[in-house]
Protein backbone atom coordinates (compact mmCIF):
# COMPACT_ATOMS: atom_id res chain seq x y z
CA UNK A 1 0.00 0.00 0.00
CA UNK A 2 1.36 3.64 -0.63
CA UNK A 3 0.96 5.92 2.02
CA UNK A 4 0.98 9.45 1.33
CA UNK A 5 3.90 11.64 2.43
CA UNK A 6 3.68 12.64 6.48
CA UNK A 7 2.61 16.39 5.95
CA UNK A 8 -0.37 15.57 4.14
CA UNK A 9 -1.40 13.28 6.80
CA UNK A 10 -0.67 15.56 9.29
CA UNK A 11 -1.93 19.17 7.27
CA UNK A 12 -6.02 17.81 8.34
CA UNK A 13 -5.99 17.64 11.94
CA UNK A 14 -3.37 20.52 12.40
CA UNK A 15 -5.11 22.57 10.33
CA UNK A 16 -8.29 23.29 11.60
CA UNK A 17 -6.79 23.71 15.28
CA UNK A 18 -4.17 25.98 14.10
CA UNK A 19 -6.98 28.02 12.39
CA UNK A 20 -8.92 28.66 15.73
CA UNK A 21 -6.10 28.50 17.74
CA UNK A 22 -4.52 31.07 16.04
CA UNK A 23 -7.57 33.33 16.57
CA UNK A 24 -7.90 32.40 20.14
CA UNK A 25 -4.31 34.29 20.24
CA UNK A 26 -6.33 37.28 20.33
CA UNK A 27 -6.86 36.93 24.11
CA UNK A 28 -3.91 36.74 26.47
CA UNK A 29 -5.85 34.36 28.96
CA UNK A 30 -7.11 31.97 26.61
CA UNK A 31 -5.94 28.65 27.89
CA UNK A 32 -3.21 26.66 25.59
CA UNK A 33 -5.85 23.46 24.86
CA UNK A 34 -9.25 22.82 25.28
CA UNK A 35 -12.33 20.54 24.76
CA UNK A 36 -14.90 22.08 22.26
CA UNK A 37 -18.48 21.32 23.66
CA UNK A 38 -18.40 19.19 20.44
CA UNK A 39 -15.56 17.16 22.14
CA UNK A 40 -12.94 18.25 19.53
CA UNK A 41 -9.81 19.18 21.32
CA UNK A 42 -7.96 22.77 20.42
CA UNK A 43 -4.16 23.69 20.69
CA UNK A 44 -3.88 27.19 21.22
CA UNK A 45 -0.17 27.40 18.83
CA UNK A 46 0.75 31.22 18.72
CA UNK A 47 1.68 33.42 21.69
CA UNK A 48 1.40 36.99 20.02
CA UNK A 49 -2.07 38.69 19.02
CA UNK A 50 -2.29 39.11 15.66
CA UNK A 51 -0.64 35.94 14.81
CA UNK A 52 -2.02 34.21 11.44
CA UNK A 53 -2.10 31.44 9.55
CA UNK A 54 -1.30 31.58 5.80
CA UNK A 55 -3.81 32.06 2.99
CA UNK A 56 -5.62 28.75 2.85
CA UNK A 57 -3.97 27.80 -1.16
CA UNK A 58 -0.64 29.19 0.17
CA UNK A 59 1.38 26.20 1.76
CA UNK A 60 2.66 26.58 5.13
CA UNK A 61 4.11 22.73 6.45
CA UNK A 62 7.59 21.02 5.64
CA UNK A 63 7.33 17.68 3.85
CA UNK A 64 8.16 16.47 6.96
CA UNK A 65 5.41 17.71 8.80
CA UNK A 66 7.16 18.57 11.56
CA UNK A 67 6.91 22.80 11.34
CA UNK A 68 3.99 24.97 10.28
CA UNK A 69 4.95 28.42 8.89
CA UNK A 70 3.11 30.94 10.77
CA UNK A 71 2.71 35.26 10.37
CA UNK A 72 3.39 37.31 13.13
CA UNK A 73 3.53 41.10 14.27
CA UNK A 74 7.10 41.14 14.09
CA UNK A 75 7.71 38.82 10.58
CA UNK A 76 7.49 35.39 9.99
CA UNK A 77 8.10 32.17 12.59
CA UNK A 78 7.54 28.73 12.66
CA UNK A 79 5.76 26.16 15.54
CA UNK A 80 7.42 22.77 16.05
CA UNK A 81 4.41 20.44 15.48
CA UNK A 82 6.65 18.01 18.07
CA UNK A 83 7.28 20.62 20.66
CA UNK A 84 4.92 23.16 19.47
CA UNK A 85 7.60 25.50 20.65
CA UNK A 86 7.61 28.56 18.16
CA UNK A 87 11.34 30.16 16.31
CA UNK A 88 11.16 33.43 14.48
CA UNK A 89 12.51 32.98 10.85
CA UNK A 90 12.12 36.44 9.15
CA UNK A 91 11.81 39.70 10.87
CA UNK A 92 9.20 42.78 9.44
CA UNK A 93 6.96 43.33 6.93
CA UNK A 94 7.07 40.50 4.74
CA UNK A 95 4.11 39.47 1.28
CA UNK A 96 3.62 36.84 -1.01
CA UNK A 97 4.96 33.96 1.19
CA UNK A 98 5.30 30.09 0.70
CA UNK A 99 6.69 27.13 1.82
CA UNK A 100 8.92 25.34 -0.40
CA UNK A 101 7.99 21.83 1.50
CA UNK A 102 10.72 19.55 -0.04
CA UNK A 103 14.19 22.14 0.04
CA UNK A 104 12.33 24.07 3.74
CA UNK A 105 12.61 27.25 2.51
CA UNK A 106 10.09 30.22 2.74
CA UNK A 107 10.07 32.16 -0.40
CA UNK A 108 8.72 36.05 0.15
CA UNK A 109 8.62 39.26 -0.97
CA UNK A 110 10.16 42.09 1.23
CA UNK A 111 10.81 45.41 0.28
CA UNK A 112 10.49 44.62 -3.53
CA UNK A 113 12.84 41.84 -3.45
CA UNK A 114 12.27 37.72 -3.30
CA UNK A 115 13.90 36.12 -0.95
CA UNK A 116 14.69 32.47 0.30
CA UNK A 117 15.17 31.58 4.11
CA UNK A 118 16.32 28.44 5.23
CA UNK A 119 13.17 27.40 8.40
CA UNK A 120 16.26 25.13 9.90
CA UNK A 121 19.19 27.45 9.39
CA UNK A 122 17.62 31.17 8.45
CA UNK A 123 20.22 31.08 5.50
CA UNK A 124 18.56 34.05 3.27
CA UNK A 125 19.84 35.27 0.00
CA UNK A 126 17.90 37.48 -2.37
CA UNK A 127 16.70 35.84 -5.70
CA UNK A 128 15.62 38.95 -8.12
CA UNK A 129 14.61 42.62 -7.43
CA UNK A 130 11.96 43.90 -8.86
CA UNK A 131 9.38 45.84 -6.79
CA UNK A 132 6.20 45.51 -9.73
CA UNK A 133 5.78 41.75 -9.00
CA UNK A 134 4.19 42.97 -5.33
CA UNK A 135 1.30 44.15 -7.39
CA UNK A 136 -0.64 41.14 -8.42
CA UNK A 137 -1.26 37.38 -6.93
CA UNK A 138 1.73 35.15 -5.81
CA UNK A 139 3.95 33.51 -4.89
CA UNK A 140 3.41 29.67 -5.21
CA UNK A 141 5.67 27.50 -5.55
CA UNK A 142 6.40 24.45 -8.43
CA UNK A 143 6.49 20.98 -7.81
CA UNK A 144 10.22 20.43 -7.83
CA UNK A 145 10.67 23.77 -6.20
CA UNK A 146 12.93 25.30 -9.14
CA UNK A 147 10.57 27.81 -9.99
CA UNK A 148 8.09 30.46 -8.41
CA UNK A 149 5.01 32.18 -10.02
CA UNK A 150 2.88 34.89 -9.92
CA UNK A 151 0.74 37.23 -11.99
CA UNK A 152 1.91 41.42 -11.64
CA UNK A 153 0.53 44.85 -13.15
CA UNK A 154 2.61 45.60 -16.14
CA UNK A 155 4.22 48.85 -16.70
CA UNK A 156 3.99 49.56 -13.02
CA UNK A 157 0.67 50.38 -12.50
CA UNK A 158 -1.41 49.83 -9.60
CA UNK A 159 -5.13 49.19 -9.34
CA UNK A 160 -7.01 52.66 -8.84
CA UNK A 161 -10.69 53.82 -9.24
CA UNK A 162 -11.27 55.88 -12.55
CA UNK A 163 -10.89 59.71 -12.22
CA UNK A 164 -13.83 60.28 -14.67
CA UNK A 165 -16.02 58.75 -11.99
CA UNK A 166 -16.97 58.84 -8.17
CA UNK A 167 -14.73 56.49 -6.36
CA UNK A 168 -16.74 53.42 -5.48
CA UNK A 169 -14.35 53.00 -2.87
CA UNK A 170 -15.04 56.03 -1.45
CA UNK A 171 -17.09 55.22 1.56
CA UNK A 172 -16.29 51.50 2.20
CA UNK A 173 -18.49 49.82 0.03
CA UNK A 174 -20.20 46.56 -0.21
CA UNK A 175 -17.63 43.74 -1.46
CA UNK A 176 -19.36 43.32 -4.29
CA UNK A 177 -18.30 47.00 -5.77
CA UNK A 178 -14.68 46.89 -4.56
CA UNK A 179 -14.90 43.45 -7.19
CA UNK A 180 -16.57 44.99 -10.15
CA UNK A 181 -14.40 48.52 -9.85
CA UNK A 182 -10.86 46.74 -9.96
CA UNK A 183 -12.26 44.31 -12.58
CA UNK A 184 -13.69 47.36 -14.73
CA UNK A 185 -10.64 49.12 -14.70
CA UNK A 186 -8.65 46.28 -17.14
CA UNK A 187 -5.53 46.61 -16.02
CA UNK A 188 -2.48 44.96 -18.02
CA UNK A 189 -1.33 42.06 -16.32
CA UNK A 190 0.95 39.30 -17.28
CA UNK A 191 1.80 35.67 -15.62
CA UNK A 192 5.47 35.24 -14.47
CA UNK A 193 7.87 32.41 -13.20
CA UNK A 194 11.33 32.96 -11.28
CA UNK A 195 13.91 30.61 -11.84
CA UNK A 196 15.11 30.10 -7.64
CA UNK A 197 18.32 29.48 -8.47
CA UNK A 198 19.42 32.59 -11.28
CA UNK A 199 16.63 34.91 -10.20
CA UNK A 200 15.46 35.32 -13.82
CA UNK A 201 11.65 36.66 -14.64
CA UNK A 202 10.52 35.60 -17.70
CA UNK A 203 6.29 36.82 -18.72
CA UNK A 204 5.04 34.18 -20.16
CA UNK A 205 0.75 34.45 -20.44
CA UNK A 206 -0.22 38.21 -20.88
CA UNK A 207 -3.97 39.21 -20.10
CA UNK A 208 -5.00 41.57 -22.20
CA UNK A 209 -7.26 43.47 -19.31
CA UNK A 210 -8.08 40.22 -17.42
CA UNK A 211 -7.51 40.80 -14.08
CA UNK A 212 -5.30 37.50 -13.09
CA UNK A 213 -5.24 36.35 -9.43
CA UNK A 214 -4.88 33.15 -7.36
CA UNK A 215 -1.56 31.64 -9.27
CA UNK A 216 -1.03 28.15 -8.31
CA UNK A 217 1.19 25.74 -9.57
CA UNK A 218 0.29 21.99 -9.52
CA UNK A 219 1.80 19.91 -6.80
CA UNK A 220 2.77 17.00 -8.93
CA UNK A 221 3.16 18.96 -12.35
CA UNK A 222 6.31 21.42 -12.00
CA UNK A 223 5.43 23.23 -15.79
CA UNK A 224 1.60 23.59 -14.80
CA UNK A 225 -0.03 26.20 -13.27
CA UNK A 226 -3.90 27.05 -12.59
CA UNK A 227 -5.25 30.28 -12.11
CA UNK A 228 -8.28 32.82 -12.43
CA UNK A 229 -9.62 35.45 -13.84
CA UNK A 230 -10.85 37.85 -10.68
CA UNK A 231 -14.08 39.56 -11.34
CA UNK A 232 -18.08 39.55 -10.73
CA UNK A 233 -18.50 35.66 -11.98
CA UNK A 234 -21.19 36.64 -14.49
CA UNK A 235 -18.56 38.21 -16.17
CA UNK A 236 -15.64 36.10 -16.08
CA UNK A 237 -14.63 32.49 -16.85
CA UNK A 238 -12.75 32.05 -13.79
CA UNK A 239 -10.57 29.02 -13.74
CA UNK A 240 -7.79 28.40 -16.30
CA UNK A 241 -4.84 26.16 -16.30
CA UNK A 242 -1.20 26.77 -18.54
CA UNK A 243 1.88 25.70 -18.86
CA UNK A 244 4.81 27.60 -17.56
CA UNK A 245 6.00 28.51 -21.82
CA UNK A 246 2.58 29.54 -22.14
CA UNK A 247 0.95 26.76 -23.94
CA UNK A 248 -2.24 24.81 -23.29
CA UNK A 249 -4.14 28.00 -22.09
CA UNK A 250 -7.70 26.00 -21.00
Amino acid sequence: MTLAPPYLLVRPAVLLSAVVALASADDPAAPREWIEPTGHRVVRLSDEPGSASLYFHQNAYTAEGDRLLISTPGGLATVDLRTRRLEPVVSGRVSQVVVGPKTRQVFYMKDGTVYATHLDTKATRAIVTRPELRSGSGLTVSADETLLAGSYVEGGGIARPSPEAPSPLAASPPQKSRLEARWAQRLPMALYTIDVKTGEVKAFHHGNGDWLNHVQFSPSDPTRLMFCHEGPWHKVERIWTIRTDGDERR
